[in-house]
């Protein structure tokens, strides 16, 4: 997938880790400030580039069915979505009204559209009326019942098929969920959920973040706050240019968040706890570069863990990826590189439902086999960084594999209570012609020991 606008949206999502500024929204400054229940504005466009019943559209069509609005500014850079839209065009044709709205140029967008074809609705609002007037600050899903009121906003870029059967059914809920506090509550909720079929979506649009609303209030120091983790479920990586908060961690993970490595490549004393998880906040005198805030959050890691590190080249049991006949997918030349981001696939509301336990304090990381599914467009080096992020040791290029590609690899459709698979090791042979092996590379590894308090 090009992804170009996916590329563009997530450097703007992660706008508060870069500067401080209050974000004006994708599709321009936020005026109305819609919730579920409220009647939906008009479709405002200025081509309708395809309709999805051969008539001119009425307004009054939010009212024939179930309605699905997806805004998408850059459709042109994104096929693959486009192939996804079309599918479930087809498979909820009668119940569900497909809407698109796109912002492109139409020197850009009808040439593409000729050889791209679209399902449902589909107009071009280059002004991006319509954002506007939904109150959106990022690409959303509007769900509108046949009674013209919306129902919700889902932040994702396409419905869901379980989100439209769901509001199909009646079973989607808009209620405020506090995050759960407890991994006992977590599976609770999550077997609740499996069972019911309810979806939750907001009542509100998404929220763009806001600049500093995460920064700590500590009075400015070089001293790093490290506590007890608040909410070891529901944590997260925020940052500004004189803050940086890592709330949820155990100092494994945090090492490897700050020392850009991934946990594989990081050696701990047996000795230290790392089922703890705690929150890291850093709040300087003056703006700085995360480069020097990476410094001086694992020094004071270091000095307040008595700990001390060296980069070693150490034997080690790794991965080794080599190239078969088979090769993968060339990336396009304008494609920019964009994780679809690795899953193990072995907790979900299924499993849990099914009566299995989950607890994140004994998470340790996984084999190459338990990955499901995986996705980037770079190179070779970028997919084994990516791919050994949650494995139990590091993966070794050796495919000799030169310039940008597509790696994707693909599960199976999960089965509800069933357990994961175990086959990835195969599909990434089948499906891009990479082979694994277990073996043993020299590997540099940042060492830490323990010093005497």
């Amino acid at each position: 997938m090009k992804a170009r606008f996916l590329a563009i949206f997530l450097s703007i999502a992660a706008a508060e880790s870069r500067a401080q500024f209050e974000p004006p929204g994708l599709f321009g400054p936020v005026t109305v400030h819609l919730k579920a229940g409220d009647f939906a504005p008009d479709i405002r466009f200025d081509k309708m580039l395809h309709s999805g019943n051969g008539v001119p559209w009425n307004q009054g069509n939010l009212s024939a069915h179930l309605s699905a609005l997806v805004f998408l500014p850059d459709t042109h850079d994104n096929p693959d979505l486009v192939t996804k839209w079309n599918a479930l065009v087809d498979k909820f044709a009668g119940q569900v009204q497909f809407v698109w709205i796109t912002a492109e140029k139409e020197s850009v967008i009808l040439p593409w559209l000729a050889q791209h074809p679209m399902s449902g609705w589909v107009f071009n609002d280059p002004m991006n009326e319509t954002g506007k007037a939904y109150g959106l600050e990022e690409p959303a899903i509007v769900f509108v019942g046949a009674d013209h009121r919306i129902l919700g906003f889902d932040g994702s870029i396409l419905p869901s098929e379980e989100a439209l059967n769901a509001a199909l059914a009646g079973r989607i809920t808009t209620a405020e969920i506090k995050p759960p506090a407890t991994v006992a509550e977590a599976l609770a909720r999550a077997k609740a959920i499996s069972g019911s079929g309810v979806v939750h979506i907001g009542a509100e649009p998404p929220r763009m973040p806001r600049a500093g609303e995460h920064k700590p209030d500590f009075a400015p120091s070089l001293t790093l706050h490290v506590s007890p983790a608040k909410d070891q479920l529901n944590g997260g990586d925020y940052s500004g240019d004189d803050y940086w908060s890592l709330h949820g961690f155990n100092l494994k993970s945090v090492l490897s968040q700050i020392a850009g490595l991934t946990p594989s490549r990081i050696e701990l004393p047996a000795a230290l706890d790392l089922r703890t998880h705690y929150d890291f906040d850093l709040v300087l005198p003056a703006p700085e570069d995360k480069e020097y805030m990476s410094t001086l959050i694992q020094q004071e890691v270091e000095r307040q863990f008595h700990l001390t590190s060296t980069h070693e080249n150490r034997r080690r049991d790794v991965y080794v990826l080599t190239a078969g006949e088979k090769k993968p997918p060339a990336a396009a030349e304008d494609s920019p590189g964009i994780g679809f981001s690795s899953s193990v696939g072995y907790f979900s509301s299924e499993w849990a439902a099914a009566g299995h336990d989950f607890d994140p304090g004994d998470f340790k990381p996984i084999g190459i086999g338990d990955v499901s599914e995986i996705g980037i467009i770079g190179t070779a080096d970028e997919f084994c960084k990516m791919l050994e992020m949650e494995l139990d040791r590091p993966v070794v290029n050796e495919t000799g594999l030169t310039g940008n590609f597509k790696f994707e690899v693909k599960g199976p459709e999960p089965r509800p209570g069933a357990p994961p698979p175990h086959d990835f090791v195969q599909r990434l042979r089948d499906q891009l012609g990479l082979i694994v092996t277990e073996e043993q590379r020299n590997v540099d590894t940042l060492v830490f020991t323990l010093t005497k308090p």
